[in-house]
């Protein structure tokens, strides 16, 4: 049987306004393992969030979901006695998420602002310096999109992005060799360390409405996990769930 919990869910009125929606922004949680087309099912760790997630569906509202395109339209909550931990909605007719999981918003995401690029020689040269690869695995500093540059219009941010060491992490009672990359902020003349990840980063979107992206995070667990991370200016959990088996 599978378990959804829902970790964190933000709503806050710190988000840049959009004029044409009234109210603050609130993002939520999808699964959409088990929905058929036109559903979409919410998922909830708290009765204030069950409750907000009902509210979705008064006056028809209108919704945008992550990576799909919108909005569309929320028809009605589809009744499931007993159950618990998730709502049911019936969307607009047609749609169909085509992703396992989705982020929902009440609102337009905030307009992206970002990109990624590949480095400059001196780029790459300061990316060699800073990271902490042994000799083995340096050449992977040399493979095309290994290192990034992430470029954000607003204050003209740009952040490095490698692979920085190898560490050993335990799973399900064993270690393994664990790449894992860093996220570099240009301050000046100097590069300072932000964010290590598993993996190389997945930028998502900007969620907080400041200007640089998320990273989606998908550590090992026994089912589905998927987190949503702001790295700048500090390192903090947006959105995050679970779908143990």
């Amino acid at each position: 049987m599978k378990v959804l919990t829902a970790l964190v869910l933000v709503a806050s009125t710190q988000f840049q306004p959009v004029a044409h929606a009234a109210g603050e922004r609130r993002y939520f949680l999808a699964s959409n393992t088990d929905t058929d087309e036109s559903s979409l099912r919410i998922v909830y760790n708290s009765d204030e969030v069950k409750q907000a997630a009902r509210d979705l569906c008064k006056g028809k509202t209108q919704l945008w979901i992550w990576p799909d395109s919108g909005p569309v339209t929320c028809n009605k909550i589809v009744s499931e006695p007993g159950s618990t931990g998730s709502v049911l909605l019936k969307l607009t007719s047609g749609f169909k998420p085509t992703k396992v999981t989705s982020v929902v918003s009440n609102q337009p995401f905030p307009s992206q602002h970002w990109s990624l690029r590949s480095p400059t020689a001196a780029e790459q040269e300061i990316a060699e310096g800073l990271s902490q690869l042994k000799a083995a695995d340096r050449k992977m500093l040399n493979k095309t999109g290994s290192v990034l540059v992430l470029v954000v219009a607003q204050n003209e941010r740009e952040f490095l992005v490698l692979p920085y060491r190898r560490v050993k992490t335990e799973i399900e009672g064993e270690y393994s060799d664990v790449l894992r990359y860093k996220i570099f902020l240009k301050d000046g003349t100097h590069w300072k360390g932000l964010y290590e990840s598993d993996k190389a980063p997945q930028f998502f979107g900007d969620l907080d409405g400041d200007g640089v992206p998320e990273v989606k995070r998908t550590p090992y667990c026994d089912g589905t996990c998927e987190y949503y991370d702001s790295f700048y200016p500090r390192n903090k959990l947006i959105l995050g769930w679970n779908v143990h088996e």
